[in-house]
């Protein structure tokens, strides 16, 4: 997995990992799970504590309820790694 630009991400609802560079000093560059919101027209993330891989619907259900962060700063993406095996 390498990253990739994010004009090519998935937009349907896929979590991915998503980079953005630092802005101005108003937060540091970092890496975030992220999905494409087509309500928000952003990429948005849960507004509490959750785990993507883990437990989807409930990071699926933060989003699609507005109770999320959204932002359209990221420049780059990757696939989220497959889950440890059992």
């Amino acid at each position: 997995m390498s990253w990739q630009p994010i004009e090519t991400a998935p937009k349907d609802g896929t979590w991915i990992d998503a980079w953005r560079p630092r802005m101005r000093g108003v937060w540091r560059a970092s890496r975030v799970t992220v999905r494409w919101d087509s309500d928000q027209q952003k990429w948005a993330w849960p507004d509490d504590d959750y785990d993507a891989m883990a437990y989807p619907h409930e990071a699926n259900g933060s989003v699609a309820s507005g109770d999320c962060y959204g932002d359209d700063s990221f420049t780059y993406w990757m696939p989220l790694p497959a889950p440890p095996e059992s």
